[in-house]
Protein backbone atom coordinates (compact mmCIF):
# COMPACT_ATOMS: atom_id res chain seq x y z
CA UNK A 1 0.00 0.00 0.00
CA UNK A 2 1.39 3.37 -0.96
CA UNK A 3 -0.45 6.34 0.50
CA UNK A 4 -0.37 9.40 -1.73
CA UNK A 5 -3.53 11.05 -0.37
CA UNK A 6 -4.89 11.56 3.12
CA UNK A 7 -6.37 8.24 4.29
CA UNK A 8 -10.15 8.16 4.35
CA UNK A 9 -12.34 6.04 6.57
CA UNK A 10 -13.14 3.67 3.70
CA UNK A 11 -9.40 3.07 3.20
CA UNK A 12 -9.12 1.45 6.63
CA UNK A 13 -11.64 -1.28 5.84
CA UNK A 14 -10.17 -1.74 2.35
CA UNK A 15 -6.65 -2.34 3.70
CA UNK A 16 -7.86 -4.83 6.31
CA UNK A 17 -9.99 -6.62 3.71
CA UNK A 18 -7.10 -6.88 1.26
CA UNK A 19 -4.69 -8.17 3.91
CA UNK A 20 -7.22 -10.77 5.02
CA UNK A 21 -7.76 -11.84 1.40
CA UNK A 22 -4.01 -12.28 0.85
CA UNK A 23 -3.67 -14.21 4.12
CA UNK A 24 -6.51 -16.52 3.11
CA UNK A 25 -5.20 -17.02 -0.43
CA UNK A 26 -1.66 -17.81 0.77
CA UNK A 27 -2.76 -19.65 3.90
CA UNK A 28 -0.07 -17.85 5.91
CA UNK A 29 0.50 -14.57 7.66
CA UNK A 30 1.36 -11.54 5.56
CA UNK A 31 4.31 -9.17 5.51
CA UNK A 32 2.61 -5.79 5.20
CA UNK A 33 4.48 -2.82 3.80
CA UNK A 34 2.88 0.61 3.89
CA UNK A 35 4.62 3.56 2.26
CA UNK A 36 3.37 6.97 3.29
CA UNK A 37 4.60 9.82 1.16
CA UNK A 38 5.84 12.77 3.24
CA UNK A 39 3.38 15.18 1.63
CA UNK A 40 0.33 13.13 2.70
CA UNK A 41 -1.94 15.04 5.07
CA UNK A 42 -2.33 13.67 8.58
CA UNK A 43 -5.35 11.40 9.02
CA UNK A 44 -8.36 12.72 10.86
CA UNK A 45 -8.93 11.55 14.41
CA UNK A 46 -11.82 9.40 13.13
CA UNK A 47 -9.48 7.60 10.70
CA UNK A 48 -6.78 7.21 13.38
CA UNK A 49 -9.34 5.63 15.71
CA UNK A 50 -10.50 3.27 12.96
CA UNK A 51 -6.91 2.14 12.36
CA UNK A 52 -6.40 1.58 16.08
CA UNK A 53 -9.67 -0.33 16.34
CA UNK A 54 -8.65 -2.70 13.52
CA UNK A 55 -5.00 -3.01 14.48
CA UNK A 56 -5.70 -6.27 16.32
CA UNK A 57 -7.15 -7.82 13.17
CA UNK A 58 -4.12 -6.70 11.17
CA UNK A 59 -1.73 -7.99 13.86
CA UNK A 60 -3.38 -11.39 13.68
CA UNK A 61 -3.15 -11.53 9.91
CA UNK A 62 0.38 -10.15 9.60
CA UNK A 63 3.73 -11.59 10.49
CA UNK A 64 5.05 -8.04 10.37
CA UNK A 65 3.72 -4.58 9.56
CA UNK A 66 6.29 -2.11 8.35
CA UNK A 67 5.47 1.50 7.59
CA UNK A 68 7.90 3.76 5.74
CA UNK A 69 7.54 7.51 6.07
CA UNK A 70 10.36 9.02 4.08
CA UNK A 71 11.84 12.39 4.88
CA UNK A 72 13.89 14.15 7.52
CA UNK A 73 11.78 17.27 7.84
CA UNK A 74 9.74 18.11 10.93
CA UNK A 75 6.45 17.09 9.31
CA UNK A 76 7.73 13.59 8.42
CA UNK A 77 9.14 13.18 11.92
CA UNK A 78 5.79 14.17 13.43
CA UNK A 79 3.94 11.78 11.14
CA UNK A 80 6.27 8.90 12.15
CA UNK A 81 5.68 9.78 15.80
CA UNK A 82 1.90 9.78 15.28
CA UNK A 83 1.95 6.36 13.57
CA UNK A 84 4.26 4.91 16.25
CA UNK A 85 1.96 6.19 18.99
CA UNK A 86 -0.99 4.43 17.34
CA UNK A 87 0.95 1.15 17.50
CA UNK A 88 1.86 1.58 21.17
CA UNK A 89 -1.71 0.77 22.14
CA UNK A 90 -0.98 -2.89 21.42
CA UNK A 91 1.54 -5.04 23.29
CA UNK A 92 2.64 -7.23 20.37
CA UNK A 93 4.72 -4.52 18.69
CA UNK A 94 4.48 -6.06 15.25
CA UNK A 95 4.47 -2.63 13.67
CA UNK A 96 7.70 -0.88 12.84
CA UNK A 97 7.90 2.64 11.51
CA UNK A 98 10.96 3.50 9.44
CA UNK A 99 12.23 6.56 7.66
CA UNK A 100 13.80 4.63 4.76
CA UNK A 101 12.68 1.70 2.66
CA UNK A 102 16.15 0.14 2.94
CA UNK A 103 15.57 -0.42 6.66
CA UNK A 104 12.58 -2.63 5.89
CA UNK A 105 14.21 -4.61 3.09
CA UNK A 106 17.32 -5.25 5.19
CA UNK A 107 15.21 -6.50 8.10
CA UNK A 108 13.05 -8.68 5.83
CA UNK A 109 16.16 -10.18 4.25
CA UNK A 110 17.61 -11.01 7.67
CA UNK A 111 14.37 -12.21 9.25
CA UNK A 112 12.74 -14.01 6.32
CA UNK A 113 15.57 -14.71 3.88
CA UNK A 114 13.99 -12.55 1.21
CA UNK A 115 16.28 -11.02 -1.39
CA UNK A 116 16.67 -7.30 -0.64
CA UNK A 117 17.14 -6.30 -4.30
CA UNK A 118 13.86 -7.98 -5.29
CA UNK A 119 12.04 -6.42 -2.34
CA UNK A 120 13.39 -2.98 -3.23
CA UNK A 121 12.38 -3.37 -6.88
CA UNK A 122 8.85 -4.44 -5.90
CA UNK A 123 8.52 -1.65 -3.34
CA UNK A 124 9.75 0.96 -5.81
CA UNK A 125 7.25 -0.32 -8.37
CA UNK A 126 4.53 -0.02 -5.72
CA UNK A 127 5.68 3.47 -4.87
CA UNK A 128 5.64 4.59 -8.49
CA UNK A 129 2.25 3.05 -9.18
CA UNK A 130 0.90 4.73 -6.04
CA UNK A 131 -2.62 3.68 -6.87
CA UNK A 132 -2.53 -0.01 -6.05
CA UNK A 133 -2.72 -1.48 -2.61
CA UNK A 134 -0.32 -4.31 -1.86
CA UNK A 135 0.46 -6.80 0.86
CA UNK A 136 3.39 -9.10 0.28
CA UNK A 137 3.19 -12.65 1.71
CA UNK A 138 6.28 -14.26 3.20
CA UNK A 139 8.02 -16.95 1.12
Amino acid sequence: MCWVDRPALADVAAVVHEVMDVKTACNQRVLYLGIIKPEVALPTSEVRQAFIKRFGIMAGACESMDIVIDGNDLRSTLLRTLVRSMALVFPERKMRVCDQLDQVTTRWQEAYGMEAAVLLANARRLESAATTESAVPPP
